[in-house]
């Protein structure tokens, strides 16, 4: 299905649009940077600081390539935003899409030296549990 230019650039203004939300409401996770917009500027160019609920401050660079994601819903937004590629690692009950299943699977309790081994440069977790452990 081809789309027109003004539809192709509606669907990156709500794709971008859905990232904003999911930080806002992922304690500030900063999502924003994952985003493709249907800009022409560089992602060398890009950098976004997110300042969540608690007061910590992150700004951020350069997109993320290689994600862990430890909570399902977070799992299925982000194979709905087309990070396929990107999403390096689930939690071990996420089987929803059907691609998530064949992921390396990651749990909050296992040791800091399976996650090192990964190289992720972002890990999403529930905020419950990056306030209880």
């Amino acid at each position: 299905m081809k789309l027109s230019r003004n539809k192709g650039r509606r669907i990156g203004l709500v794709r971008f649009s859905f990232v904003c939300f999911l930080t806002l409401v992922s304690a500030g996770f900063p999502l924003l940077s994952i985003a493709g917009s249907n800009t022409q500027e560089n992602d060398s160019d890009r950098k976004v600081t997110v300042t969540d609920d608690a007061g910590k401050t992150v700004t951020v660079k350069k997109p993320f390539k290689r994600i862990i994601s430890l909570y399902g819903a977070h799992t299925e937004n982000l194979f709905a935003l087309g990070l396929e590629r990107e999403i390096i690692g689930v939690s071990p009950n996420d089987s929803y899409p059907e691609a998530a299943k064949s992921r390396q699977k990651f749990s909050y309790h296992d040791g800091p030296e399976k996650f090192i081994a990964a190289k992720p440069d972002l890990i999403l977790i529930r905020p419950m549990i990056a306030r209880g452990y």
